[in-house]
Formats: structure tokens, sequence, C-alpha cells
């Protein structure tokens, strides 16, 4: 994900912004352990939130929270189109790692990101009506102001076995073609979809099914979905299990 970020900014001639998480254990770590737990790679378990968001204007992102729900869910592409930074964060212009690395590391967590929403012809911020309405002519249709949201997980440091409670704060946002869709409630998977016939053990019939349906259902046609193996053919065709119909 960082990479391909690096990488895209560069083209684009864009300047490389980092945003760190700022994290909370629940107790004192030492600066291993802290280092290790601002380190951690898997945001799949660290609450979908990344220790390090790295974006730049113009991007490609995708929603990890429902803004105006459920018209726009988790999943909903968007593009970022500017940032406000903290009250107390030094002047973004003359740093030296622009010129050095392209990139800029803020010192604190910048207030809001603006994202466009990707075929959305509405307005979400106070005076919005026309493009000549803004300052400086910004079309500020479909503009949302995306503000860091807290969330809590679970760390466990390598130099022990109990886990420590974390609350992570971090903008709500993924960088679109680097991630993995957690969530695809309500959405269609363009271009295609990719499953995996492969589920956790113990997973209830239920939940199996539910599986089923989502992966199946998701893309526009069978076309446009890559199977890696084939579905149990009794669950499908055994129909919905009766505490769903109920």
């Amino acid at each position: 994900m960082h990479a391909s970020a690096r990488l895209d900014a560069h083209d684009a001639g864009k300047v490389l912004f980092y945003i760190p998480a700022v994290d909370t254990p629940a107790v004192r770590l030492n600066r291993e352990a802290f280092d290790e737990m601002r380190a951690y790679p898997n945001i799949s378990q660290s609450a979908k939130f990344p220790g390090v968001l790295p974006l730049w204007i113009g991007m490609e992102m995708i929603l990890t929270e429902s803004f105006v729900p459920p018209k726009y869910v988790r999943g909903t592409e968007c593009e970022v189109v500017g940032l406000e930074p903290h009250p107390r964060e030094p002047p973004i212009e003359g740093r030296d790692s622009i010129t050095t690395h392209g990139c800029v590391v803020f010192h604190y967590m910048p207030k809001c990101v603006y994202v466009r929403i990707k075929g959305s012809k509405d307005f979400f911020l106070e005076g919005g009506t026309t493009a000549a309405a803004q300052p400086g002519g910004v079309d500020m249709r479909a503009v949302l102001a995306i503000k860091p949201q807290a969330r809590s997980w679970k760390f466990t440091p390598s130099t022990c076995k109990s886990s420590v409670q974390v609350s992570r704060t971090q903008m709500p946002l993924l960088p679109r073609k680097q991630c993995t869709l957690h969530g695809v409630q309500g959405k269609t998977a363009d271009p295609g979809f990719i499953v995996h016939w492969t589920f956790p053990p113990g997973l209830t019939k239920e939940s199996k099914w539910l599986a089923y349906y989502v992966s199946l259902s998701r893309p526009r046609s069978l076309s446009k979905l890559l199977s890696h193996g084939l579905p149990e053919r009794e669950i499908i065709e055994g129909g919905p299990p009766e505490d769903i119909v109920n």
C-alpha cells in the first residue's frame, strides 16, 4: 500500500502526506512494545485503521465508515480534493522532506480530509449550491468532510502473551487500489468479484449461507465472478436457513 501510494504520488507530481494514527493503550507500554504496536501491519486486526495512512490530493480512496447511510456505505469510492491541518501543525510549505523525499509527515492529526464521492451530485457542506458560489470557483458538489474517528483494537506484544486494549484514532479512509474490501453491504462489485470458497472451521450454517449469498449476488453477472474452487451445491440448493427466513 505504501509503496504504491508513493509511486503514484510521484507519477502524478503530488506531495504525499502521511497521517500517523494516534494510539492510546489502556496500560503503559515500554518503548519497544509501543513502537511494535505503531508498526503493526495487519489492519484487519487494528479495526481497519492503518498505523500510518498515505494520501495525496487527487488520490482514489474508499470510505471505511458509512456516511449518510444507506447511500454511502463502506467501500464507497471517492477522491481526495483537500485537507485541513490541525491548528498546531507547523507550516507545510518549505519543509525539507518535500524536496528530499516528496512527502510530508503530519505532527498532529488533521481536522478533516475533503473527499469527492464518485458519481454523486449531492451537496453536503454548508453553502454548497453551485461552483461559482465557492471561494476560488471550487465545485463543492459531492464533497464530504471526513473527520478522524476512534476505534478499539487489541494488540499482543511479542514479549508477552496477554493482549492490550488500544484506542486508535485515524481517518476512516483507505487507498482504493491497494486495500481489501472489508464491507460489501449494498455494493455492486465492479469490475468483478473474486471468491475463495474457504471458510473458518465451525462456521454456522446461517453464516455460510449468507457468505454464499453475498458472494454470488454482488457481481453483475457470473462472467464477472472469478471462482477459486466451487461452492457446496447442497448449501445453494437448500435455500436460506429457516432462521433467516423468519
